[in-house]
């Protein structure tokens, strides 16, 4: 029988951190971030990462792992998660996987395989150049011309795929999409529920904005100049996180604070559209909507019989 693990997914502000610590208190759980920029020290407001009170007691693992000039990626997101993972269960506990990173949350289900190569940041750091001096469609051209197939699994607007797959190309000398392929064949490893909290898009904007406006009222501004006087800089992969690379240009004197604020709170529902795009395609993702349920304890309540239901299921 494969070892149970449960996912709370869905675009971000939605409100996973609350939901994710009742199912936790619930069912003796223990919470693993897959968020990929909370892993980051010193990056607490603009991540909107759980304080220790909003915690309420439950085991949090994957955050303030490495430094902000660290690198990090979804093979050792991976490879560590597993790991936890199985002290989890030895403890006779329940692992809760909860975040926005749809990738970082693949990785696991699906037993993903990074065979594609090497990080090779040289490299990526001249295609970056190449895309600035003769734009994204140039390489992504160069990228067609070795791989006719390559449109199957890299849209030619993200300038951060079409990098990783020519990267690939070059360091492998494979054909990316047939790298891909591999890469995304399903070998999942464990039995699992994946639950997609949901909200009414105006709603859900809604929250974002004034979560933005928290925080700032929490000290995010103070909490950017607190990691450029550590030392790190924008250049960083760290802060290509939304409310962090919205600075660099307030720090160029380029725009107002309130700009700064308005940027953030754009990004950030362009970013939660995305994700909600990203988990339409999971097929086996049980949606939750909000708005389908006459009262927050209605919708509490679902998700507690449906996750009891998962848990006492012995198949």
């Amino acid at each position: 029988m494969k070892d149970k693990i449960i996912i709370v997914a869905g675009p971000t502000g939605v409100g996973k951190t609350k939901y994710s610590i009742d199912i936790a208190k619930k069912f003796n759980g223990e919470i693993i971030s897959c968020d990929s920029f909370q892993i980051y020290k010193y990056m607490d407001i603009g991540t909107a990462k759980i304080t220790e009170n909003e915690m309420d007691g439950v085991i949090h693992h994957n955050l303030d792992i490495i430094e902000p000039d660290q690198d990090y990626n979804t093979s050792l997101f991976k490879e560590r998660t597993l790991e936890i993972i199985s002290e989890v269960l030895n403890r006779n506990k329940t692992p809760i996987l909860v975040g926005g990173t749809g990738l970082y949350i693949h990785s696991i289900i699906h037993d993903l395989d990074f065979s594609g190569g090497k990080p090779n940041y040289e490299l990526r750091n001249k295609l970056e150049k190449e895309i600035n001096e003769n734009g994204l469609d140039n390489l992504y051209k160069k990228l067609e011309s070795v791989d006719k197939d390559i449109s199957q699994y890299v849209n030619p607007s993200n300038p951060h795929r079409v990098i990783r797959a020519y990267e690939m190309y070059i360091t492998t000398s494979q054909k990316p999409s047939e790298l891909l392929k591999k890469f995304r064949s399903p070998k999942t490893k464990f039995n699992y529920l994946y639950i997609i909290i949901n909200d009414e898009r105006n709603k859900l904007y809604e929250k974002i904005n004034q979560r933005v406006d928290m925080m700032f009222d929490e000290g995010l501004k103070e909490e950017v100049d607190n990691l450029i006087n550590r030392g790190y800089t924008f250049d960083l992969k760290s802060f290509k996180a939304i409310g962090y690379k919205e600075f660099k240009d307030y720090y160029s004197n380029n725009y107002k604070i309130e700009e700064v604020k308005e940027k953030i709170k754009q990004h950030t529902r362009n970013y939660a559209k995305r994700q909600i795009t990203w988990l339409k395609r999971v097929e086996e993702g049980i949606w939750l909507n909000k708005y389908d349920f006459s009262s927050e304890i209605t919708y509490k309540f679902h998700i507690e019989n449906i996750v009891k239901e998962f848990l006492e299921n012995n198949e």
